[in-house]
C-alpha cells in the first residue's frame, strides 16, 4: 500500500500499516508491514512509499472494505500520530 508521511532528522522510529477488513464477521483478513528507519527519508518534507503488508492468516480479496491505520513506533515501544482510512480493494 502506498503511504505518504513525514518526519524529522535525527527521528529513530519505524512507520507501521496495519489494515483490517471491515466485516460482521469475526474473521476478517488482516495484514501488517513496517518500514524501519534506515527505509524513512526525514527531512520534514512529505514522501511517499510502499509498505508491502503481510497478512495474518488469510489473504485480502479484491473488493474487500478495508480500514488501514498508519503510525510511528519508537525504541520505547511508544506509538503516536495514528491516521486512520477506509479504503475497497
Amino acid at each position: 500500500m502506498d503511504v505518504t508521511y513525514s518526519c524529522d532528522p535525527g527521528m529513530n522510529h519505524q512507520l507501521v500499516a496495519n489494515a483490517e477488513q471491515i466485516t460482521s464477521s469475526k474473521l476478517a483478513a488482516r495484514g501488517a508491514g513496517t518500514l524501519k528507519v534506515d527505509k524513512l527519508v526525514c527531512d520534514y518534507a512529505d514522501h511517499t512509499t510502499q509498505v508491502r503488508l503481510r497478512p495474518a492468516d488469510q489473504g485480502f480479496a479484491k473488493g474487500d472494505k478495508v480500514k488501514v491505520t498508519v503510525f510511528y513506533f519508537d525504541d520505547d515501544g511508544f506509538r503516536y500520530a495514528d491516521r486512520e482510512t477506509t479504503a475497497t480493494l
